[in-house]
């Protein structure tokens, strides 16, 4: 995991050039939970950071989600109710386990 937020703001250059030719690459698919979104908001602050812009085959787990869950229960839960569902509750009911807590939290502080 990491902080975008400080590796962006201090370090643009070298996010660029970490993660430019990964997210670039349309053989490694991108899974993320409103990945779009962040993407498009990564883009609009950190402008100098160019690879928010150049993201080949992005895949939105959301989306995957309702879908699937639609069609293992049908007439069961709304579509607004499974989009409400979070990372860790995705990961317990796809993968058989919940995001521990250790994985979740997110240190803002600077570690500099």
């Amino acid at each position: 995991m990491l902080d975008l937020l400080v590796l962006a703001a201090k370090h643009a250059d070298a996010l660029d050039a970490a993660l430019g030719p990964l997210l670039a690459d349309g053989r490694v698919t991108k899974l993320g939970l409103e990945l779009a979104g962040d993407l498009s908001r990564l883009a609009g602050s950190w402008p100098r950071v160019r690879c928010f812009r150049a993201v080949a085959r992005a895949l939105d787990v959301r989306s995957l989600w309702v879908v699937h869950a639609q069609a293992a229960q049908p007439g069961g839960a709304s579509v607004r109710q499974l989009a409400s569902y979070g990372l860790s509750r995705l990961c317990a009911e796809l993968l058989g386990k919940p995001l521990g807590a250790a994985r979740t939290q997110r240190c803002w502080d600077d570690p500099d």
